[in-house]
């Protein structure tokens, strides 16, 4: 049988979909999305309920079947929602057993074996009329017939495709005036629905593995970006917007005013200004400087001791992300957390990105922290704060992002 794909979530707070045992610890197991420091449950994997402990049990422990959500709370226990019914925050791939599901009006799950299951997605409570098709199929008479011709996602009701099949990582077809889907002509074209020959969106790298990325060049085409350091420069392939971030790599990078990735070269730094000049954030081992360097912590004898001046057997001062557990004894603060006190779980000051949110450290949630201007933000994370570098972008008080200050596009 398939491992059951679970939505996982880190100290972040960011939501992913993927196989993990982040949850494992929080209370009965089998927790997707949960609260690590809290080891509460928020959300159950596919096919679990909350019952009546909060913990998260399978859904046929109580006879129901073919069931996604389901609350075994309540008497009798009941299915909120059925596999294979589409929705905004649950990727279908992970619910879609294979055949179309309806829910009776008893609340029951119940499979279409009265339809054609080829294309059908869902079906209506007497299970024996299509009421959604599969991308590739279209709707007529309660019965889902394929469009015409090969790589189309979307089409009318008369089989004439609409829209073509595309990827943000893969092969991309845009649509011809005859109605057909035809390879996007540009290497690293994600969009090309207008013209296949013209590339709308190039394909993006990415950061975290050092990926370069595409961008236009003006004329449809869609080239590696100028910089083998820049993961996206999305509308023009010669100036960068974010910088990739090679975790086999000390070296780490920058993006500058002029929008070109460089290497931060001052020893000991996580992430330089914009300027190159200035670290923002030190590696762990070295401690900001009042002159915004790094500077390597002293070799004190109490492990991650940034101060034990008059006594190297003792610790006046913990170094950052350290908070003193005992007396002359350093211990780690919780994951994205700068500054805790007292234990790790209390945090009072995070790491450039992150917001504080009752003690913990939370993902920086705003339009324009994936560009990693936003250096602080509030309590729900989705308003900046405070941007940086601050000489350049000010927190938005219409989007809750940062915007650029009103300079001449000479200098950006």
């Amino acid at each position: 049988m398939r491992a059951q794909p679970t939505l996982t979530q880190d100290a972040s707070m960011h939501i992913s979909w993927a196989p993990s045992q982040k949850c494992d610890d929080s209370p009965g197991g089998n927790c997707a999305l949960c609260n690590e420091f809290a080891l509460q449950c928020l959300v159950c994997l596919g096919g679990y309920g909350f019952n009546s402990r909060g913990q998260c049990q399978k859904c046929t422990d109580a006879g129901i079947q073919l069931c996604l959500t389901c609350d075994l709370k309540t008497k009798p226990a009941k299915c909120l929602k059925c596999l294979g019914v589409p929705t905004h925050d649950v990727p279908l791939s992970w619910s879609n057993p294979g055949f179309p599901v309806y829910q009776a009006p008893n609340g029951r799950c119940k499979r279409c074996d009265r339809v054609d299951n080829i294309g059908c997605l869902t079906c209506d409570p007497t299970g024996s009329r299509c009421t959604q098709c599969n991308d590739g199929f279209y709707l007529i008479g309660g019965t889902c017939r394929r469009c015409e011709g090969e790589n189309c996602e979307k089409c009318n009701q008369l089989g004439k495709c609409t829209k073509c099949v595309s990827s943000k990582r893969g092969p991309s077809y845009g649509l011809t005036a005859e109605k057909k889907c035809k390879l996007c002509r540009s290497e690293g074209c994600v969009s090309c629905d207008a013209d296949w020959r013209k590339c709308t969106r190039c394909m993006d790298g990415l950061p975290s593995i050092g990926e370069r990325g595409y961008g236009h060049d003006g004329k449809g085409n869609c080239l590696p970006c100028a910089s083998p350091l820049c993961a996206k420069c999305q509308r023009d392939y010669k100036k960068c917007t974010v910088c990739t971030t090679n975790p086999y790599s000390t070296v780490p990078t920058y993006l500058t005013p002029t929008g070109q990735c460089k290497k931060c070269l001052i020893p000991g730094c996580m992430a330089c200004s914009a300027s190159g000049q200035t670290c923002t954030q030190c590696q762990d081992g070295y401690v900001r400087t009042a002159d915004k360097l790094c500077a390597k912590l002293p070799k004190c004898t109490v492990p991650n001791c940034y101060d034990c001046r008059g006594n190297r057997a003792g610790c006046n001062k913990c170094a950052p992300k350290y908070y003193m557990a005992k007396p002359n004894r350093c211990q780690r603060c919780m994951e994205r957390c700068e500054v805790c006190h007292p234990g790790k779980f209390n945090c009072k000051k995070c790491v450039l990105n992150y917001g504080l949110v009752k003690g913990a450290c939370l993902k920086c949630d705003t339009k324009n922290a994936e560009y990693s201007f936003c250096e602080e933000c509030n309590g729900n994370n989705k308003r900046c704060t405070k941007c940086w570098p601050a000489d350049k972008f000010r927190p938005d008080p219409k989007t809750g992002g940062c915007v650029r200050y009103r300079l001449p596009d000479t200098i950006w």
